[in-house]
């Protein structure tokens, strides 16, 4: 029996909708952390897009199909600052945004890299059944700008989006979320933060109470993660009161 959701690295998607020799992009391919499961769970033929030269030669050493590039909102150059050492591997993204993360050591390294369009990818992959996203904030380019055929061309994209790490980043998330609903996708956030974000496209035959349950299911999942937040809060400013009123108590001795 197939499953009704699956999450695999963080990223969610229904199996359902996964024929088989679906093809499946995984943008921001890393270690392979997604690109391998699809691959050895559901049989999928799956093209991974990384744009860290070690990482893409590894990936390609273990046999996956890599295309070694950044995804933009055009075709050509761009420059890509990352750290094997940060789990924020790398960005194209201003400096001045993720400069936190990819804080100036020896081990950071900035260099020109391939740049690619969604377009351009799907032009050399052929239809997508699944789209996986996480390029570390170049996801809001990508769904603003990409053609709105293009996208709608994808029966579901689920996405990471970085708007917990880049708070400036939040009204450009909502506005890249909205245009996917506009053009023709559910969505179902499964995190309160963004983190696995997943727009199913509306021509699947999803029942209507299946997309009901789902959301409703997250709705108290995620009731009680922020309920079990506020509770630790409370607890931790309690412990942090008596903590204070011991060593009170011990300077007045």
């Amino acid at each position: 029996m197939t499953k009704t959701l699956e999450r695999i690295s963080q990223h969610s998607f229904l199996p359902e909708f996964l024929p088989a020799g679906a093809r499946v992009l995984d943008l921001g391919g890393n270690r392979g952390e997604f690109t391998v499961p699809m691959a050895l769970r559901y049989g999928c033929l799956v093209t991974a897009v990384e744009p860290v030269p070690q990482l893409a030669r590894d990936l390609e050493a273990r046999g996956i199909d890599v295309i070694q590039a950044a995804i933009t909102a055009y075709d050509g150059e761009v420059a890509l600052t990352y750290d094997m050492d940060k789990e924020l591997t790398g960005s194209v993204m201003d400096l001045a945004v993720v400069g936190g993360l990819l804080e100036a050591t020896g081990s950071r390294t900035t260099t020109m890299v391939a740049a690619a369009s969604l377009e351009s990818i799907l032009k050399r992959t052929g239809p997508v059944s699944l789209l996986k996203v996480d390029i570390e904030g170049a996801e809001l380019d990508m769904i603003l700008e990409a053609n709105a055929d293009t996208l709608r061309s994808i029966d579901q994209i689920t996405v990471e989006f970085h708007d917990f790490w880049y708070p400036e980043l939040r009204d450009r998330t909502e506005e890249a979320k909205q245009r996917l609903k506009d053009i023709g996708f559910h969505m179902i956030r499964f995190t309160p933060n963004n983190k696995d974000v997943l727009f199913i496209n509306k021509r699947l035959p999803l029942p209507t109470w299946k997309r009901l349950y789902i959301s409703s299911w997250l709705r108290n999942i995620n009731g009680l993660w922020r309920a079990g937040r506020v509770g630790m809060t409370a607890v931790t400013s309690r412990l942090g009161r008596a903590r204070a009123g011991i060593q009170e108590q011990h300077s007045a001795a």
